[in-house]
């Protein structure tokens, strides 16, 4: 007795199956549509390649954002989104800060140098 992992008649996988008189070492035929091979766990919408031997995923992009939950962002993800936007821009505005003083200085130190200042 050993369990296989049927599919339709596109390949997408439908159910696991147990099935009686097979050994998993033993060299009998699986049911039609059947095989050992288990489909990995997170995969959306299984489906088998006979040729390959392997399951890989049919769901397109589409039908996987269909099935996430759409909920509105709650007040304190709203506030926790902006306040990481506003860190982030301040973090790149001191850095532009500190490398317009570095010129303004590399500048004065240009000129003082040249006998300018």
């Amino acid at each position: 007795m050993i369990q296989v992992y049927k599919y339709d008649d596109d390949f997408i996988f439908e159910t696991p199956v147990i099935v009686d008189g097979i050994d998993a070492n033993d060299g009998k035929s699986l049911p039609n549509n059947c095989t050992k091979i288990a489909p990995p766990d997170g995969m959306y919408k299984p489906k088998f390649n006979p040729e390959l031997n392997e399951w890989g995923e049919a769901a397109t992009e589409e039908y996987i954002i269909s099935l996430k939950p759409t909920r509105e962002p709650s007040d304190m993800e709203l506030l926790k989104q902006q306040n990481a936007l506003l860190i982030s821009q301040l973090a790149e505005t001191q850095s532009m800060a500190q490398q317009q003083a570095k010129m303004y200085a590399d500048l004065i130190l240009s000129l003082a140098q040249k006998g300018v200042v």
